[in-house]
């Protein structure tokens, strides 16, 4: 299946049944998309990026990108590639409440999440700065304070 326009750009579809299997298009930019499936019709590469799931059919890995899961839930719990790697925790209500992020097996960026009823609040603490700062938010995300913690647990109100 294909269309062209009268000025030469052109995009044209391959299918094997229903599933996409390439797209190609051409003019000032040219380039295509190809796409390959497992025998479950699951999403196996794409442009010669691979995928991998698990038992569950859940995505594991997306070329040199790992993504794992908690195995009762399901719910991914970290990605990594190379030196870089994060981690999600949740609550048990399945909301988040950690979120981390490290660079060389150090930590970059920790955040913290703790909800309360009408009242949320958020730690982050970055590796490039030696201050934390604590925010509380209404269930409507308005800014009820933000606390700062300059110098070894003063908290001055900003």
């Amino acid at each position: 299946m294909s269309i062209a326009a009268s000025t030469g750009e052109s995009l044209a579809f391959s299918y094997d049944g229903a599933l996409p299997t390439r797209q190609q298009w051409t003019g000032p930019v040219s380039g295509a998309v190809t796409w390959s499936y497992d025998t479950s019709l699951r999403l196996l590469s794409e442009n010669g990026v691979t995928y991998g799931y698990d038992v569950d059919g859940l995505v594991t890995t997306i070329g040199a990108l790992t993504l794992t899961r908690d195995d009762a839930s399901g719910f991914l719990t970290g990605t990594g590639i190379g030196i870089l790697s994060d981690a999600d925790s949740y609550n048990v209500f399945g909301e988040l409440s950690r979120y981390s992020f490290r660079e060389n097996g150090g930590v970059a960026f920790d955040e913290q999440y703790v909800q309360d009823k009408e009242v949320s609040q958020v730690f982050p603490e970055r590796r490039s700065r030696c201050s934390r700062s604590c925010y509380k938010r209404s269930g409507r995300e308005r800014l009820l304070e933000r606390r700062r913690d300059d110098t070894g647990g003063q908290h001055n109100l900003v």
